[in-house]
């Protein structure tokens, strides 16, 4: 694969993902663990950039860009793969506001350096009921931060959801004590394997639990056949990636709407 290519996965799997999650859960409005869902199957946060039009009235399409990603606390991604072109520069001029800005990394199963387990520490793969809420749990808390038990329970829906169909496994770490810890899942995307959803107990941080839960969804993506495994990171997430291999190969961006 050629590095323009290589270059356009990082945010494309954002776009597949929801894709996927409309399709096995369909719409579901306003759902705050993470996900803003319109009313069509094309999520605002993420996916909209990929589906915005703004060839004719752009200035209206952004305005209601606005509104309704504000009425669902939420953020648009842009980065390469993100059509139309000049999309970053409009939704400026709209008045969004970037807020984070995301390194896009890949690795290739010969640079893949997997991480060995932590003494006393487990990984699993989700599947009971009881896991799924543990496992959304620490996404929203860790990743989204969302607090409230109506935001894990709604991500809970979401992952079962993505797990109801073929391509997409979650993983659960744990404690010598049977703690769960820490959380990541891998989906099988065009082209690549996607890391989502790396999450780990803010006390449990800084003691490689990072490391081997990434490695296992990482691992996951060549299992399905992959030649190369995605995933976007913060600028504190970058080392624990780059030590299994992971190379930056773009920037993601995230705006916020105007402000009112």
């Amino acid at each position: 694969m050629d590095e323009k290519t290589i270059k356009l996965l990082p945010d494309s799997i954002y776009s597949h993902i929801y894709s996927v999650l409309a399709d096995r859960q369909g719409s579901a409005r306003g759902m705050k663990a993470g996900f803003a869902w319109a009313d069509s199957p094309h999520p605002v946060w993420g996916r909209a950039c990929y589906d915005l039009d703004l060839r004719e009235n752009a200035e209206a399409v952004l305005s209601e860009l606005a509104v309704t990603s504000r009425s669902l606390g939420a953020r648009i991604l842009t980065g390469p793969a993100s059509t139309p072109e000049g999309v970053e520069a409009a939704l400026a001029s709209a008045g969004f506001v970037r807020t984070i800005d995301s390194a896009g990394m890949i690795v290739d199963r010969d640079g893949f350096r997997p991480r060995s387990l932590p003494a006393g520490f487990a990984i699993g793969e989700v599947a009971a009921a009881a896991d799924w809420r543990r496992w959304s749990s620490i996404v929203c808390r860790n990743l989204f931060h969302k607090e409230e038990a109506q935001d894990a329970d709604a991500f809970a829906a979401a992952g079962v959801a993505l797990a109801s169909g073929p391509g997409f496994r979650a993983f659960l770490g744990c404690d010598s004590e049977g703690r769960a810890i820490a959380a990541s899942a891998a989906l099988d995307c065009p082209k690549t394997g996607g890391v989502f959803f790396v999450a780990v107990e803010k006390a449990e941080r800084g003691r490689g639990y990072g490391a081997a839960i990434t490695s296992r969804a990482t691992a996951a993506c060549f299992e399905s056949g992959f030649e190369y495994a995605t995933l976007s990171a913060t600028e504190d997430g970058k080392p624990v990636y780059e030590g299994l291999g992971y190379r930056t190969v773009s920037t993601i961006g995230r705006y916020a709407p105007p402000p009112t």
